[in-house]
């Protein structure tokens, strides 16, 4: 891994050229700005990634010369874009996302990532998303990561090594991006007790993110042993973890 400024670690993006981008908190800003910052000098940049936080300057309409957004997930800052036919919708379970890449049925010629600094060992996190990450690593060209002691440092299947990483780039501790549980009315509080009274103890749970998710798992508070095995999930399952309904007994 080569350390280089951020401009210069997205110098080597050319026109034409397909980039992927780390998603959902872990959206690599400082990365995705400084690509923005060289648009006048591209044309046809594919930029894929799933739902991305963040201000996303690639979307702007004025980017549409040079950024074309192609999204295997719509976020709300990506639903403007692909309603106006600035950005394309993939449909894809995100299960499938690794063979795309890997297939090269979608050729990735570089990735953004957003990761911890390295370990003792040479060692980073992907943090809080893991995605497709390691399949768009193996697949690109070229992996730009953009070192950020602000990342959470998770287990598991989550780790790169810098052999792994091209170019990197060190900055100051940015967080990941929170997302604000969305506000429960009363709508949306009795379709979650409808839902709620469907799933039975000892089920498995696939939850999405929004304010009836949060309305569904609220309503879950009296249930035993679920099990959840999801890609995204929203505060509610936090609060369903906490209260021993999901992967233990409840509290009593």
């Amino acid at each position: 891994m080569k350390i280089v400024s951020a401009p210069e670690a997205v110098a080597g993006i050319r026109s034409g050229d397909t980039v992927y981008v780390h998603g959902q908190a872990a959206t690599p800003t400082i990365l995705l700005q400084a690509l923005v910052d060289r648009a006048p000098e591209l044309a046809g940049v594919t930029i894929a990634h799933l739902h991305a936080e963040g201000p996303a300057p690639h979307l702007a309409p004025e980017m549409a010369p040079h950024f074309r957004h192609r999204a295997l997930f719509i976020g709300p800052n990506a639903r403007q874009a692909v309603n106006e036919g600035r950005a394309d919708y993939v449909p894809i379970f995100l299960s499938d996302v690794p063979a795309l890449f890997l297939s090269g049925e979608l050729k990735l010629d570089a990735v953004l990532v957003n990761v911890t600094p390295p370990d003792a060992h040479g060692f980073c996190s992907l943090g809080t998303s893991v995605e497709a990450m390691h399949a768009a690593i193996r697949s690109a060209r070229t992996v730009i990561a953009q070192l950020n002691p602000g990342m959470p440092r998770t287990l598991g299947e989550s780790f790169v090594h810098v052999d792994e990483i091209d170019l990197g780039v060190e900055i100051e501790a940015m967080p990941p991006y929170a997302h604000s549980p969305a506000p429960i009315g009363k709508v949306e509080a009795r379709i979650g007790e409808f839902v709620g009274d469907l799933v039975d103890d000892g089920a498995t749970l696939q939850m999405g993110i929004g304010a009836i998710p949060g309305a569904v798992c609220a309503a879950l508070l009296d249930k035993k042993d679920l099990g959840v095995h999801t890609e995204m999930f929203t505060d509610g399952v936090v609060d369903l973890v906490e209260a021993g309904v999901i992967n233990g007994s409840r509290k009593e």
